[in-house]
């Protein structure tokens, strides 16, 4: 592919790699902002996620073989 093939926010984003591979460039992408990423929703699927995984440490604590719970 070609750089000229590439749209120009990803051209600017290039950089040459090291060597022995400094013939090559990789796409640097920018960091992470710094207040974290929004995700609508994920703290009601970790709730229920955790609320899940209490109630299996409950099963297994009344079991005789704690380590017969397991995932599929």
């Amino acid at each position: 592919m070609k750089r000229g093939d590439l749209s120009h926010t990803i051209r600017e984003t290039l950089k040459r790699l090291p060597p022995p591979y400094d013939s090559h460039y990789g796409i640097v992408p920018p960091a992470p902002p710094e207040d974290g990423v929004f995700a609508p929703g994920a703290t009601k699927a970790l709730e229920a996620a955790q609320a899940a995984f209490g109630k299996v440490d409950a099963i297994a604590a009344q079991m005789k073989d704690p380590y017969i719970v397991a995932g599929s």
